[in-house]
Parts: C-alpha cells; structure tokens; sequence
C-alpha cells in the first residue's frame, strides 16, 4: 500500500493487483502500469490469478 501511495501522484495508469495461488494457498500484492511490474519481478508473480484490480 505504501508503494502505491508513493507511485499515485506520478504514474497515471497506475494498479495494485491481489492476487492468490494454492496449494498451499498464498496471496500476493503488486503495481502495475500496463504490462510493467513496478515492485516485483514477472517471476515471482506470473502464477498468481488476479482477484483485486484497483485502478487509478
């Protein structure tokens, strides 16, 4: 949430995705601007389905 707040003033087509994978269930968080992942790698979040999309 922190990156999002930080990002929001400067990116126009900013998200923060949630999304989950099991087993064993996981949930994760990131920001997007299109296809460009901004906090993570495409790696560590490509398994995850997408449950929340908050846009900007």
């Amino acid at each position: 949430m922190g990156g999002y707040l930080f990002f929001y003033p400067y990116i126009a087509s900013l998200e923060l995705l949630v999304g989950v994978k099991q087993p064993p269930f996981t949930a994760h968080a990131w920001l997007q601007s299109g296809d460009l992942i901004l906090n993570d790698a495409k790696r560590a979040v490509e398994d995850y389905s997408v449950i929340l999309r908050f846009e900007k």
